[in-house]
């Protein structure tokens, strides 16, 4: 009986090595990709609900609290801690992009709503978990535009258009910004990822 000599078993190994590495990384591509790929929709579903929520709550004061709570029904299980920031705004358009101005704007995580007046609100992670009312019957001053201070004064809700006889119904854009962790680090720590939808505010019957 005849053994391979060793330096046929380390040319063994080299070609092993030379194999197996690329199998592995074509292997944790295919999970990071798909679990992003995941999160992506999610988010892009998460941001759907909160665009015909919008379209449904018109003016009504409390219309970007259902906003976010609709978000909030679209995600999955730990999507919440993710979102990095949702952004409400005045389209001018069903194409308009998020304007800059409220891109820009960059806050301490969880801080009220900062945005430009007329045109956006801006919401950090703490808006996501912030209640309507403080207690049963009370309403909470982070909402309906109860003070300059509040989340949704900015653009407030009850200013928007949605009446034929006030011109052409306002367009109200969702934007959600998340990042998503990447688990084996192999393409970096995170990527982030984004979702926009605009629907047009449904008109009030007369």
């Amino acid at each position: 009986m005849r053994f391979p000599r060793r330096s046929e078993r380390g040319a063994t190994l080299v070609e092993a090595a030379f194999v197996t590495l690329p199998f592995l990384l074509v292997v944790f591509a295919i999970l990071e990709f798909g679990l992003a790929f995941r999160t992506d929709l999610t988010i892009e579903n998460a941001g759907q609900r909160g665009s015909r929520s919008a379209s449904v709550a018109g003016r009504a004061p409390e219309a970007d609290f259902l906003i976010i709570e609709s978000i909030k029904d679209g995600l999955d299980d730990g999507g919440m801690e993710q979102i990095e920031r949702v952004i409400v705004y005045n389209a001018a358009s069903p194409t308009a992009p998020v304007p800059v101005a409220c891109l820009a704007i960059a806050g301490p995580p969880g801080t009220a709503s900062a945005g430009v007046l007329g045109l956006c609100n801006v919401y950090g992670p703490a808006a996501l978990t912030a209640p309507l009312e403080t207690s049963p019957g009370v309403a909470s001053d982070q909402w309906q535009c109860a003070t300059s201070a509040s989340r949704d004064f900015n653009w407030c809700p009850t200013t928007r258009n949605v009446s034929f006889s006030e011109g052409p119904r306002d367009y109200i854009g969702v934007y959600i910004e998340t990042s998503h962790d990447y688990v084996t680090r192999f393409f970096g720590s995170s990527v982030q990822l984004e979702s926009n939808t605009i629907s047009r505010l449904e008109p009030e019957t007369e």
